[in-house]
């Protein structure tokens, strides 16, 4: 039988709760991109100026990468490191709630500085979650504790779709006291309750990683075997005994984990700037409505493929370069509907975006997951920080390339 008690549930629930917290502000920004592209002047570009203003921020995460490796508490997470990121977190999304329709002139141009400011202080904390919170959580022996932190980031995406659509998008309606007059009818409440909301929840995020780091330092970590082996129950019933199981591990070779570090580089820069980027060009010739829900599939599709490794694990690299394919079809997908302009059957482009969006995102958290599970088996706390240091690095690379190609050489158009 599985051997699971209240504690080690206990422990999986904080680290769900403190996992909603490293990417919950972005993804609250991501997910009312929908309203925003017709109040703030950048439109529907804006993504490609948030893209780039996260990754810019990503170079203080880089550095901080190479600070942290000369110093063993830096790797394993620092306590006092996370709750400041965690308190920055909440001020950025307070302050996007009040300047995200204050515009301010740049060059004879108006731009949203001010937003953008905002999310660059949100974005640090999002930039460096991978090499500073993810590490933290090789603290923990419970199996699958790496599987359960990718689903709290799945619930930084979801908590915050969810709501998005209570609130509905704004839509054009005629004016029958003006002819065919069109206006804007707004959701039925705006972005300042909503990312005060998620400033509310961002602060529980931080409760949780308090409670997490109490629950450490006064519980015996229990360690469990996986969801496909059994343990003999013995009948002690006593919570507090610490049960030791070995796993067999097959040490990585330098090749496999080069390997597996390049595919985490190319599926967070995938998942994080090429998809956020070529999402809202591609559902651009369909409408709001459309782009609303292929963004909100998008990111709520994380935290339900997180939980297929508790199932079903990926270990062998031939099934990692399968899987891999599969995801850069699915990405080559929106990068060809951006480029061509739409089709003329809407209908069935919105069906086929709706459908490959979610699928896109969530083989890659699947991916990205294993992978990282992998890598903490054989290297425990340090496989986890070069693992979330490489995502940071293809997420900075592509985030440039992308701009380049959407805002400088316009590929997209204007």
């Amino acid at each position: 039988m599985i051997l699971i008690d209240f504690a080690t549930i206990r422990r999986h629930l904080f680290v769900a709760i403190y996992g909603m917290g490293s990417w919950l502000s972005i993804n609250a920004m991501y997910v009312e991109l929908p309203l925003l592209v017709n109040i703030i002047p950048e439109g529907w570009t804006f993504a490609s100026y948030m893209v780039v203003i996260l990754q810019l921020v990503c170079l203080l995460a880089l550095l901080y990468s190479c600070v942290a490796y000369k110093f063993e508490s830096l790797i394993t997470g620092n306590v006092y490191a996370i709750s400041v990121m965690c308190l920055m977190s909440v001020i950025g999304i307070l302050m996007s709630a009040f300047v995200y329709n204050i515009p301010s002139t740049v060059s004879g141009e108006a731009h949203s500085v001010l937003l953008l400011i905002a999310i660059g202080i949100m974005g640090l904390p999002c930039t460096v979650s991978d090499m500073l919170f993810m590490p933290f959580i090789s603290k923990f022996k419970e199996s699958h504790i790496v599987a359960t932190y990718f689903i709290g980031m799945g619930l930084s995406a979801l908590v915050p779709s969810a709501i998005s659509f209570a609130q509905v998008v704004p839509h054009k309606e005629n004016d029958t006291d003006f002819g065919s007059e069109e206006h804007w009818v707004e959701g039925s409440f705006n972005v300042s309750v909503f990312m005060c909301l998620m400033a509310v929840i961002m602060a529980a995020s931080l409760c949780g990683f308090l409670l997490l780091v109490r629950d450490r330092k006064i519980n015996a970590v229990v360690e469990i075997s996986s969801f496909h082996e059994r343990l003999e129950d013995d009948g002690n019933s006593d919570a507090s005994v610490v049960v030791r199981v070995k796993p067999k591990k097959k040490k990585l070779t330098i090749a496999e984990n080069w390997f597996l570090l390049l595919l985490s580089c190319f599926l967070g820069g995938a998942q994080n700037s090429i998809m956020p980027t070529v999402l809202p060009i591609a559902c651009r010739p369909y409408g709001q409505q459309t782009y609303h829900l292929a963004n909100s599939l998008f990111i709520m599709a994380n935290p339900v493929f997180c939980f297929i490794p508790f199932f079903v694990s990926i270990r062998h690299n031939f099934l990692f370069v399968i899987h891999t394919i599969f995801c850069t079809a699915c990405l080559v997908f929106f990068i060809v509907m951006g480029a061509i302009g739409g089709i003329a059957d809407h209908n069935l482009a919105t069906i086929l975006i709706c459908i490959i969006a979610p699928c896109t995102s969530g083989l890659m958290s699947w991916e990205r997951a294993a992978i990282a599970e992998v890598l903490r088996n054989d290297s425990s706390e340090r496989g986890l920080f070069w693992c979330g240091t490489f995502t940071q690095i293809g997420a900075f690379v592509l985030a440039i390339v992308m701009f380049l190609l959407t805002t400088v050489f316009k590929i997209y158009g204007a």
